[in-house]
């Protein structure tokens, strides 16, 4: 009888190698809106016998986001075991962006040899970047009269939220040699374009500036 040659039992699956950030950077502080920035990134192969080739990294911003002069996709021939690549992109935050953080997802497409047959893989991966809206509050003082120890004098602020957000639990407080008749004021909340004016009734105690 003819002998049937058994299949090769060395032949084994080659583990799937897989991609990580290692290491990324924005700066270090959160972004105010509307600035740009670098986003430098650092990516590697995990596996420490398998290569991976043909790697394609394309750039996903979520809200808050977009890219500066830059490609959102980017192509690299070949990563060896252990091996690592980096790439620094060009960002801004969007002046609409929110106070918090923002979701930038970076998804990865990439071959490898599994004996002899040439396997796609693809991942991604999500890091945040902390942004934030100035706060723009511009307040002005209105002249003031002449004022008389022991009589009463209004101190007018002229106020106006210039930002783009709103600011939150604003308080005003005086200080100073002078009585108020009440020191210190809990305004709220002020929304993005409000204005208005902040009156202190003072008497002052002494002559002179105070």
């Amino acid at each position: 009888m003819p002998t049937i040659a058994a299949e090769d039992d060395a032949k084994t699956n080659t583990a799937t190698p897989n991609i990580i950030v290692s290491k990324y950077s924005y700066g270090g502080v959160p972004i105010a809106n509307g600035n740009m920035f670098n986003f430098d990134a650092v990516f590697k192969n995990t596996s420490k016998s398998t290569s991976i080739e043909n790697i394609v990294m394309s750039l996903e911003t979520g809200e808050g986001l977009s890219i500066h002069q830059a490609s959102n996709t980017y192509y690299y021939e070949k990563l060896s075991p252990q091996g690592t690549k980096s790439q620094s992109i060009g960002m801004q935050v969007l002046p609409t962006a929110e106070t918090g953080s923002v979701k930038l997802t970076l998804n990865f497409s990439y071959e490898y040899i599994d004996n002899t047959e040439r396997k796609q893989v693809t991942s991604s991966q999500s890091v945040s970047i902390p942004v934030y809206k100035p706060d723009k509050l511009e307040i002005e003082l209105e002249p003031l009269a002449t004022a008389t120890v022991g009589q009463e004098q209004t101190v007018t602020l002229n106020y106006v939220n210039k930002g783009k957000g709103e600011l939150s639990n604003v308080k005003a407080e005086i200080t100073g040699d002078v009585t108020a008749l009440t020191s210190v004021q809990n305004l709220g909340n002020f929304e993005s374009g409000k204005s208005g004016t902040i009156n202190f009734v003072v008497i002052p105690e002494i002559a002179g500036e105070v």
